[in-house]
């Protein structure tokens, strides 16, 4: 890739690359439609997060941010969950420590 990302090359790269990350995601989370979602979310945030200068890891890079939008998609209710039915002051160190 260049370094200034041409929408060009995305959509290259989507076509060549799609079919293994939507792979290797549903093998890591077992739901095809979460893992369509957050592939999708990962190209649409290539486009602005590559815009002055690509990784040096494209595929790397787009496997590592739909993988953990798909953790916070699957484990933030249970978080809420958790924090939720805790005694008062532990559901407060809860919060505090998922919001960092």
């Amino acid at each position: 890739m260049s370094p200034k990302l041409e929408v060009a090359e995305l959509d290259r790269l989507c076509r060549a690359e799609w079919g293994r990350l939507l792979s290797a995601l549903i093998r890591d989370f077992g739901d095809f439609d979460l893992a369509e979602e957050v592939l999708q979310d990962a190209f649409a945030s290539a486009l602005v997060e590559w815009a002055a200068r690509p990784p040096s890891s494209p595929r790397g890079w787009l496997y590592a941010a739909a993988r953990h939008n798909a953790i916070s998609l699957k484990f933030t209710p249970i978080l809420a969950k958790i924090v939720r039915r805790s005694p008062p002051g532990l559901s407060h160190v809860l919060s505090s420590e998922h919001a960092n």
